[in-house]
């Protein structure tokens, strides 16, 4: 007479790529690995199949492979799972393995916490034309790439002399997967090229910094200007130099002319 088969399955937990365990599974790639005990306490060994259910369709997973386990034996199931990046922080889900062992069934169901996940992805639409000392525009989009609602505020930071305004809201107020899009309207101090950095308030958010690199064309308005004062200073400097050092060549001669015109007796000793 042949024995039953009697399986035995408990999970373990979930946890990262370097076994870190998680009490609340984060979403989106490299995924996290959930693990099972399955036992064979009868006395014939078998080969089980297993399936592994998941709460979408649009979630994956991987399983490692079983062999045949031994009367007495134990291996431990592993399946890498990978949730989709939006899918809400808090939400408790759960998963379902089924084993059949030889005809016999058992299966182990689990409840998942799903991690808060704050995370964008900036975009530069367009430049306009940027001239030294002129407005012009920069086009952007910021989208919610995580799990939660984002508001925050943006900061920007520009070169020394430079001036910057987020045209409208200067709060990105993004609901998960919401784009938002930005109008800053600057004018240079500088020409050649040159960062702006967008970032927001908020550093723990994944992403949160842009920066984007401007090429400033030169104003001959201000530049021929500031190169004419300069050259004009430069001038006045030299010839401020050249009218001292004249002034001081007149009174070095007036000196030796009256040092030669007093009579050698009444010379200093």
């Amino acid at each position: 007479m042949i024995a039953e088969p009697e399986p035995s399955l408990s999970f373990q937990g979930t946890s990262g790529s370097n076994g870190e365990p998680y009490t609340e599974q984060p979403t989106g790639e490299p995924g996290f690995a959930a693990t099972w005990i399955l036992s064979n306490e009868g006395a014939e060994s078998w080969t089980p199949t297993i399936e592994l259910i998941l709460p979408e369709q649009n979630w994956d997973s991987s399983c490692d492979s079983v062999g045949e386990i031994p009367a007495g034996g134990s291996t431990t199931i592993s399946c890498t799972i990978t949730i989709p990046s939006h899918e809400s922080a808090g939400w408790q889900p759960e998963i379902t393995l089924n084993v059949d062992a030889a005809g016999t069934e058992v299966s182990s169901t689990t409840i998942l916490t799903i991690a808060a996940n704050s995370a964008v992805q900036w975009r530069t639409i367009s430049i306009d034309e940027t001239v030294n000392g002129k407005e012009s525009n920069i086009h952007l989009e910021i989208a919610n790439q995580g799990n939660t609602v984002i508001s925050d505020r943006i900061l920007v930071d520009t070169p020394d002399g430079w001036t910057a305004e987020i045209q409208g809201t200067e709060i990105a107020s993004l609901s998960v997967d919401a784009k938002q899009t930005i109008l800053l309207r600057i004018v240079p101090d500088s020409s050649g090229k040159s960062t702006i950095s967008l970032s927001l308030e908020n550093s723990n958010i994944k992403n949160s910094t842009t920066s984007i690199s401007i090429d400033v064309l030169k104003n001959p308005e201000i530049e021929d200007s500031k190169d004419s004062e300069m050259s004009a200073a430069t001038t006045i400097a030299i010839i401020g130099l050249v009218l001292f050092m004249i002034a001081g060549l007149i009174l070095a001669g007036i000196l030796m002319v009256r040092l030669r015109q007093i009579p050698p007796g009444n010379a200093p000793s």
